[in-house]
Formats: C-alpha cells, sequence, structure tokens
C-alpha cells in the first residue's frame, strides 16, 4: 500500500440511499489504512445541486483524494466542483456506490475497491483524465455531465427518484430495484403519450424533428444498465448521441431490443447512434425536462442547447481514480 501524506476526504449526502453504511465500510476502513488525522468528511448540505457544488468546491484542497460514497447526483456536484476550482492541483477524485443510481462509481470502481475502499489508495490504481461533457443552454454554460446528459422523458422518469418521499422508501428499504422498475413502468404508459419535446432542428440541419421524446448523449460505457457504448468516450474528444421517440417503442425496435437484453440478461449490445463531437439542438422558447448524472431539472425558455466537449489544449479534464 503506498503512503500518501494528502488529505482522504469522504463525501456523504444524508440523504444517500445506502448512507448508513458509510461510516462503518468507508470511513472506518480508510482510518484503518492512513493516520486517522488525514481523513476528513464533507456532508453535502441538504440543498440544491448548486449549493452542493458550492459547498464542495470550497472544502476541497490541493492534492487531496476525494472519495465520493454516494450516488451519481452528488458524484455530479462534486465533479463540478472540481472544474469550477481554481486550486485543484494535485486533486483525484474516486467513486463508490451509495446512491440510488451509481453509474460512475461503477465505471469507474471494480468490484473488490467498492467493498474495500482502501484499494483505491494503492499504488496499482490507476488514474484517468476524463473529458467531460459541457451542456451550455442558450450559449451560456449549465453543467458538466461526467457520463450523461438526457432531455425529455427519461429526464421526467429520474425526477421521480429525485421526490423526497422515494428517497425515503429507498434510504429505509422499503422500495428496492424491482418497485422501482415497476414505478416507472407505471409512469411511462401514463404518461409516453404526452412526452414530447418540443419541435427542434439539429446543428445546421433544417429539418425538423416534432415527433421525439428524448434525446441522449452519452460519454461512458453504460447509462443506468441500459444505454451501453462499450467505448470509454470520457476519455476521449468525441461522445454518442441519439434522438429517440419513445411514446411507441415499435418504432425503436432495435434500441427497445438491445435495451432490454442488455438489462435483462447482462448482454453487451451496442445501442445506435452518433459519435460527435459536439451537438445544437436548436427549441423556440422550449421548456425542457433535463437530468445529468440522474440529476433532474428543468430549463425555461430554451432557444438553443449545446452539448460539447471542449479538447483544446490546456482544457480541465477531471482525474479520476480506476480500478479493475
Amino acid at each position: 500500500m503506498s503512503e500518501r501524506h494528502e488529505r482522504i476526504v469522504v463525501v456523504r449526502n444524508p440523504v444517500s440511499t445506502r448512507t448508513n453504511s458509510v461510516e462503518t465500510h468507508v470511513v472506518s476502513r480508510l482510518r484503518e489504512t492512513v493516520p486517522s488525522s488525514h481523513v476528513a468528511e464533507i456532508w453535502t448540505p441538504s440543498g440544491d445541486h448548486d449549493e452542493i457544488t458550492e459547498h464542495v468546491a470550497e472544502s476541497i484542497q490541493p492534492g487531496d483524494t476525494v472519495v465520493v460514497a454516494a450516488g451519481d447526483g452528488t458524484g455530479n456536484a462534486v465533479a463540478n466542483a472540481y472544474m469550477y476550482s481554481h486550486d485543484s492541483d494535485g486533486v483525484r477524485l474516486a467513486f463508490l456506490p451509495y446512491g440510488n443510481f451509481n453509474d460512475i462509481a461503477r465505471t469507474f470502481t471494480g468490484k473488490a475497491a467498492q467493498r474495500d475502499p482502501s484499494l483505491l489508495l494503492d499504488a496499482s490504481a490507476t488514474t484517468v483524465s476524463a473529458l467531460p461533457l459541457e451542456v451550455l443552454a442558450n450559449d451560456e454554460h449549465y453543467r458538466y455531465a461526467v457520463l450523461y446528459a438526457t432531455l425529455g422523458w427519461s429526464a421526467v422518469a429520474a425526477s421521480l427518484f429525485a421526490h423526497p418521499e422515494t428517497r425515503r422508501n429507498l434510504h429505509q428499504g422499503r422500495m428496492g430495484v424491482g418497485s422501482s422498475l415497476v414505478t416507472a413502468a407505471k409512469m411511462y404508459f401514463a404518461t409516453r403519450r404526452d412526452s414530447a419535446l418540443s419541435p427542434f432542428s439539429i446543428d445546421n440541419d433544417e429539418r425538423i424533428h416534432s415527433a421525439a421524446t428524448d434525446i441522449a448523449a452519452v460519454n461512458g460505457p453504460v447509462m443506468a444498465h441500459l444505454i451501453r457504448t462499450n467505448r470509454p468516450y470520457y476519455e476521449t474528444d468525441t461522445f454518442l448521441t441519439n434522438t429517440l421517440d419513445l411514446s411507441t417503442l415499435t418504432r425503436n425496435a432495435r434500441l427497445v431490443g438491445s435495451v432490454g437484453l442488455n438489462f435483462a440478461m447482462g448482454t453487451r449490445l451496442v445501442v445506435p447512434g452518433d459519435i460527435v463531437e459536439g451537438r445544437e439542438f436548436h427549441f423556440d422558447h422550449a421548456t425542457l425536462p433535463i437530468q445529468i448524472d440522474g440529476e433532474f431539472d428543468e430549463l425555461k425558455d430554451v432557444d438553443a442547447l449545446t452539448v460539447r466537449k471542449d479538447a483544446s489544449e490546456g482544457a480541465k479534464r477531471i482525474d479520476i481514480i480506476k480500478t479493475t
């Protein structure tokens, strides 16, 4: 085990699904590995995404190893804090699955390190420099995404799990994966006919898309166990994007078939899409439901929504600990 003298900072979310396990399985285990005085904790405020991002950005210090023991929403807030920080020299992020959705943790952290967080500090752990997606609304920066951003019905579905009662049921163990899927399925059949996005065009193409329910931009190998690219786009200057009409599943038979087999049988069928460096969607003062790494929001009066990567020389990347 390598000796590290910088701080190990555990970021905890008090409303994460498995937050009660963090003290025993993460904090205590790390304090057995390095001097206890080197392990610090950041409890996220029970506010919105921007409050959490600001709080973490003010708390991290150069050289910190920041271990996010929460879900994707908290992980995204910490990643944004890293990107906004003016003094993140030597800071590395690591992710452990202690939330409702844990795609970030499962992308970068192997099962052994999930069980034993001390392996995150081992000399054999590698550090990858991830290039996040940047989302802009009306040409103004909105947020960074580590793994994915979606617009439309899928974003509304994600909002189900942000509801206080749903979070409470998950936190107390009264709602598992099965019941979560049933809830989402009921919502789908109740809302799919009313979930179309406002008409839009893409880039410089004048064709109008008027029967789409979703736009997806994916930066990693997997999204919610369903969308699979099998490619670490976060290491490249490209990402995968697709426009979908989920109101009638037969219109997306290939996608639905791939998604169903991936989820039910653990296959690795790659979903279709375009590989791009950036894409701009043009609306007319639209209200857009959006989720970024599982965190739901609603954007109003949107004329242009841009998803892109800044791969220019000197562009900031996120240093993330990756284990197998």
